[in-house]
This record gives C-alpha cells, sequence and structure tokens, in this order.
C-alpha cells in the first residue's frame, strides 16, 4: 500500500517505503544454479576460499559429460541395430521400426544439444550459496508518485520505520547499502515489535493459533493479542534466549500448558468457547512436512541425514515449465526429511501440497487447513503411500513381529503410539489371518487413519 501513498490505517508513509527500498536497490542479489541461463549468466556466492571445492567440482562435472557421452554411445548403438535389422523385415514391421528410428534421433539431438551446454559450462565450486552483496552502485530511492515508474519525485534518505522508535539504532552508512544497519535495527533487543513477532510464530507453530491470531498482520486491521502480558513475557524471553527459537520452544513445551489434552470441559466452554485462554490442547492436524516425515518414519524408510546441498543446482539452467523429465528425479526417491524436500514453485510434490503446504511464491504465517476428497484419494491410492505400507509391513515382520497378533500391536506402536484396544485387536488380527498380504493394507489403514493424521 505504502509503495503508491500513505497507508489507509497504519502509521507507514511513502517516504518509509523508499527509505527502505533504497536499501534493497543498493543490494545485488545472487541466484540461480551457475550455468548460463537464457538470458543472463547467473552466479552464486563461493563458501570458504577460491579453491574450496573445486576439486570435487570437476570431477562431478566430467561425470556428467561422460554420462551424457555414454547415453549418446548407446543412442547411436540401438540405432545401427535397427537400421541393419530392418533389410530383413516385412513392410508392417520397419513400419514400427521407423517410428523407433525417429523418436531415437529426437533423443540424440536432444543429448547432443546437452552436451554442448556441459562444454561451455566452468566447473565451479559446490560449496556456494544463494546470497546478496552490496551493489556497485549505492543511493537512495526515488519516490514513484502514485506508483508509477515514469513519474518520480524526490529522493528519499535511507533508513527504516518510523513508526517503530529503536533507542540508539545506527543510521545507515551513505557509503554502503545499509543491510548492515537495517539487520541491526530489525534484531535489536529494544525493538518492540521483532521479538514479539517471532514469540507469536513459535507459539502458533506449536498450539495451532497464535496469540496474536493474525501472525502476518499486527497493525490496526489484525486481532488484538488474547493475552498481551503472555506475549510480552514470551518476547522477552526470546531476547533472554539470545534470539535462539530452540531454547524458546524447550520452555514453551516444558510448560503445563503445552501439556494439556483436548478433553471438552463444559464450564471452560461456556466461558471460553474458542479456547482464546488456552484450557485445553487444539484438536488439529499435522502439517504437510510432518505428516510425510511421520509416514516415512512409521515405515523405516526416513533418511534424517542432512542433505548435501541442493539436488536442484545439479539439474542446470533448465526451463522449469517445460523440461518435467529431470524434475521426476527429484522426488523419485526422495526419503530425506521435508525440511531438505527441494522445493520448485510450481511442482510441489503431492505429498505436501494436497494437505495445504504454504504458496511457495508468496509469505504465509498462517496456512489454510482443508479438507477435501483428494487427500483421501491420495491416501487410498498414491504410489508413495501403497510404498511406505509395503516398507512398514516388512519392517514389522522384519523386527521379529511373526503372529498376527504381534503384528497388529507393533503396527499400532509405530503410527499411532498406543496399544489396540481388544475389539481393534480381535478384528484387525482376524483380517491379517483371512488372507495374503492384508498386513500391507492394515498398515496403509493406519497410516491413513484420522487418529494418525491429527493431535489431540
Amino acid at each position: 500500500c505504502a509503495r503508491c501513498h500513505d497507508h489507509k490505517f497504519d502509521p507507514i508513509p511513502t517516504q518509509d517505503y523508499y527509505a527502505i527500498a533504497g536499501i534493497f536497490h543498493s543490494t545485488r542479489t545472487l541466484f540461480g544454479t551457475g550455468g548460463t541461463g537464457n538470458r543472463q549468466k547467473s552466479t552464486l556466492m563461493p563458501l570458504g576460499g577460491k579453491e574450496d571445492g573445486i576439486e570435487e567440482a570437476i570431477r562431478i562435472h566430467k561425470k556428467r559429460i561422460e554420462d551424457k557421452k555414454g547415453e549418446m554411445a548407446d543412442n547411436i548403438r540401438k540405432t545401427r541395430e535397427l537400421q541393419q535389422s530392418m533389410k530383413q523385415k516385412e513392410a508392417a514391421e520397419r513400419k514400427i521400426i521407423q517410428q523407433e528410428l525417429a523418436q531415437l534421433k529426437k533423443e540424440r539431438a536432444r543429448l547432443a544439444k546437452a552436451l554442448k551446454q556441459l562444454s561451455k559450462q566452468k566447473p565451479m565450486s559446490t560449496n556456494v550459496a544463494m546470497a546478496a552483496r552490496e551493489s556497485p552502485k549505492v543511493n537512495d530511492a526515488r519516490v514513484q508518485i502514485r506508483g508509477d515508474v515514469r513519474k518520480l519525485g524526490e529522493a528519499v534518505e535511507r533508513g527504516y520505520l518510523s513508526v517503530v522508535q529503536v533507542p540508539n539504532a545506527s543510521p545507515v552508512n551513505k557509503a554502503q547499502s545499509g543491510r548492515l544497519e537495517l539487520a541491526d535495527w530489525i534484531a535489536s533487543p529494544k525493538n518492540p515489535l521483532t521479538a514479539r513477532v517471532l514469540a507469536n510464530r513459535i507459539w502458533k507453530h506449536l498450539f495451532g493459533e497464535g496469540i496474536v491470531r493474525t501472525v502476518d498482520n499486527f497493525g490496526k486491521t489484525g486481532d488484538r493479542p488474547d493475552d498481551p502480558e503472555l506475549l510480552d513475557h514470551l518476547a522477552t524471553r526470546v531476547v533472554a534466549n539470545n534470539w535462539s527459537v530452540k531454547a524458546t520452544i524447550r520452555e514453551i513445551m516444558l510448560s503445563r500448558t503445552y501439556g494439556l489434552g483436548s478433553e471438552p470441559d463444559e464450564k471452560n466452554f461456556k466461558a471460553d468457547p474458542e479456547n482464546r485462554f488456552w484450557w485445553r490442547a487444539h484438536h488439529r492436524r499435522l502439517d504437510a512436512e510432518a505428516l510425510r516425515d511421520a509416514i516415512l518414519a512409521a515405515s523405516g524408510q526416513l533418511d534424517t541425514t542432512p542433505a548435501k546441498g541442493s539436488p536442484v543446482t545439479a539439474l542446470g539452467e533448465i526451463n522449469i515449465g517445460r523440461d518435467n523429465r529431470n524434475l521426476d528425479s527429484l522426488t523419485a526417491t526422495n526419503r530425506k526429511r521435508s525440511v531438505y524436500h527441494p522445493i520448485i514453485r510450481n511442482r510441489v510434490p503431492d505429498s505436501l501440497r494436497l494437505f495445504d503446504f504454504a504458496e511457495p511464491s508468496i509469505i504465509v504465517g498462517r496456512r489454510q487447513v482443508t479438507t477435501v476428497p483428494t487427500q483421501a484419494l491420495y491416501l487410498l491410492n498414491s504410489p508413495f503411500i501403497l510404498q511406505q505400507s509395503g516398507h512398514m509391513a516388512k519392517r514389522i515382520v522384519k523386527e521379529g513381529a511373526n503372529t498376527p497378533t504381534d503384528q497388529v500391536r507393533r503396527a499400532f506402536g509405530l503410527t499411532l503410539g498406543r496399544e489396540p484396544s481388544d475389539a481393534e485387536l480381535q478384528r484387525m488380527q482376524a483380517y491379517i489371518e483371512s488372507r495374503d498380504k492384508n498386513l500391507d493394507n492394515l498398515c496403509q489403514v493406519l497410516l491413513a487413519s484420522a487418529e494418525f493424521r491429527y493431535l489431540e
């Protein structure tokens, strides 16, 4: 709003927008995979010394070229074999072979193009990252009158939000972009806003609702905090913990409030039907990432080791909208925790997208929570769920649960963290005994159950 005019509700004038915009206008963003794109050569920030990781980069680059050459040799060999076989074939069979040859020709052209592109690329250190650095040209931004880039007003000196007063905040260094001073201003212990926003986000993540329900909006049109004193207390604890999210989470999770169950209470419900004062836990579904990780953990397939770099980098400068074959490799055998899962804006995997994963192109503090038929269909039919159900069944047998009774108990322990009731044990034991592979189906039923997907 403030880009075009003074904000209608919150005390943010247009000058504040362009004061901060000048900082980012004076900053150069480094992005891409380090290769040559269609429009420009993108660079990344090397980590460590100039030669750091270059030998490994050369080895990987050579291997990629050798792999492509091998694919090309296989293509040429198969083409020659088909051409030779055509001499002894009838007309109908020759037509089929000609179609295969046409496909091989297309594939050969694609491989030749890929080889040519690889030969032009220079191997670079694998220890690189997207980052920001000072722009060669550092200056203040000029106001764009009513947001029109062709109508420029006066230049605004780089600075911060005037409504948020931080004592002893350093002014922007005129010879630099101002990113350092902006970071110090944001993370200052005396900034009245940052610690409260962070504390509220942590609380929302743990409880399902924030103390300020509109976690993205602390302005006039946002909700008032349900418990201002609690928010202030948590904000002071964030600063006291040296801005450690882990330490703050630990303090909250050790509290009595976090340990409450979701059982209803008639008296409390009458006094606070929306549970704004946290007299019980919210009954809520796992986030998409937690649900995927829980499925992999139950099946014994979760790889908890951190990912080494981004697999997207290995794809090079491809056109995401057109070259879908390479993108499939990112999700086919990925068993890493979801926090390490590569996310491409227009190719979010179904295991996350269907369960209300955040839209990657925008900032999302509070996700939508939907219950739609596609979620149930995914849990019934997706190859991912069927594979993990099979892995879980094999894990149960491998761990020594040989009788149907033991298998049911182990399946409940891996998924729901409890013992089955007598009725559940009797029914599922009979089901397993009725025919082969029913243990796989039982595992799928438990993975798809509401009790597995929801927090009590």
